[in-house]
């Protein structure tokens, strides 16, 4: 399965969004700490639950393709079939 990411920007749409003020607010949206929040921010992988669940705080139901994205393969690793 390839990983996913957050986009770029999602961490601090969902700040305006709901106009939060630092990253321990969006943690705490998120039910993780503001460290895994910053790692989220800079490309970190996150599971497909967490996925979800921004989808849904964000209004987008289970469409999850506003606020994720796959990572890239690296060209030296074969991806699954």
């Amino acid at each position: 399965m390839q990983k996913i990411r957050l986009r770029q920007g999602v961490i601090e749409k969902i700040k305006l969004d709901r106009n939060l003020e630092s990253d321990f607010q969006v943690a705490a949206i998120l039910g993780v700490t503001a460290e895994e929040v910053d790692r989220m921010r800079h490309g970190a992988a996150i599971s497909p639950i967490m996925a979800a669940h921004v989808a849904v705080i964000q209004g987008s139901g289970f469409n999850l393709s506003p606020w994720v994205e796959y990572i890239p393969a690296h060209p030296h690793q074969k991806q699954a079939a």
